[in-house]
């Protein structure tokens, strides 16, 4: 889910990849593409890479998402996210076996290439001047990347999702809990600080950063928004298990997706201090069996193990 720099047009990824015109809330285009994971439209709107579980990417056209060019994803796997460098000709991936690769759009020829740690995240701030990645741990770099080294955050271990600031000087994970690091006036990061204690419960957790550097988490049906990271967050409850959150660069839209609906909602979003608790939600109480029934089977294996051998 992304929106357009422009924050004309919303793209949602499901069985179709579809194309939202966003102040007129309504459907503009619509096309195929199998297992579709990732999106991002290039700086100036006219095209749309997507990138599938195979590691294919797909370029498309905007507003008709009529095929440019497909890259095969052939040795290559699915790894990170793909995004749009700042020059809209290029776009930025990694795969899961290390390499981080800037290819062109258009017949993805490899303009630069790096290969280290496995990649399994990959984002970008506002103006694609600042990028983070993990190998495994997270790390911040500057663009052009052949001109800066990789800068390396402390957190606890690789993040579960991470998001960069718009200006590129604040990075948020899931890690041992919400996590946020900042850069400091020397160029450091600082050691990152716990903002709330979400848990790693197999369940997604969305985030971005808000216009004014507000820092919004969606996790099961709840949205916080932390004006200050210092405070207590205003809360929503969405109708749905949220599994990703996206702000129009404009300012003027925030867009939630679940795993078969989504919901987008004017910005600034309706909140308050304190909402009741959520009503029983068949997906979470799946997601509590799932978790218990794991735990059973762990336990179980530890006591088969501890036991003594059988005698013969």
């Amino acid at each position: 889910m992304r929106f357009s720099d422009d924050g004309a047009y919303l793209i949602t990824l499901g069985e179709r990849i579809i194309l939202w015109d966003v102040s007129e809330r309504r459907r503009t285009a619509s096309a195929r593409f199998s297992h579709a994971s990732s999106a991002d439209f290039s700086p100036d709107g006219t095209l749309l890479a997507v990138k599938n579980t195979s590691g294919d990417v797909l370029v498309l056209s905007v507003p008709d998402l009529e095929e440019v060019t497909r890259l095969s994803g052939a040795r290559l796997g699915e790894g990170t996210p793909v995004r749009f460098a700042a020059d809209g000709t290029h776009i930025v991936d990694a795969t899961w076996g290390g390499a981080l690769m800037i290819r062109s759009a258009l017949d993805g020829t490899l303009a630069w290439s790096e290969m280290g740690d496995r990649i399994f995240r990959l984002e970008r701030s506002r103006d694609r001047a600042v990028w983070t990645y993990d190998r495994p741990m997270p790390h911040v770099r500057r663009w052009p990347f052949d001109a800066h080294k990789p800068e390396p955050i402390g957190f606890y271990g690789g993040p579960f999702s991470v998001a960069l600031s718009d200006d590129g000087t604040r990075i948020a994970g899931i890690s041992a809990g919400l996590e946020v690091s900042e850069r400091q006036a020397d160029g450091t990061w600082s050691s990152p600080e716990q903002v709330f204690p979400a848990p790693w419960d197999g369940s997604a957790h969305g985030l971005c950063w808000g216009p004014n550097d507000e820092l919004i988490h969606a996790h099961h049906s709840t949205v916080r928004v932390f004006d200050d990271l210092h405070s207590a967050p205003r809360l929503m409850r969405l109708p749905f298990l949220a599994r990703d959150v996206a702000i129009s660069p404009t300012a003027k839209a925030t867009a939630f997706g679940g795993p078969d609906q989504g919901l987008v909602l004017d910005w600034p979003l309706v909140l308050t201090s304190e909402i009741p608790d959520a009503p029983p939600n068949e997906h979470e109480d799946r997601i509590t069996e799932i978790v218990n029934q794991a735990r059973q089977r762990i336990e179980q294996a530890r006591q088969r193990k501890d036991d003594p051998p059988a005698p013969n």
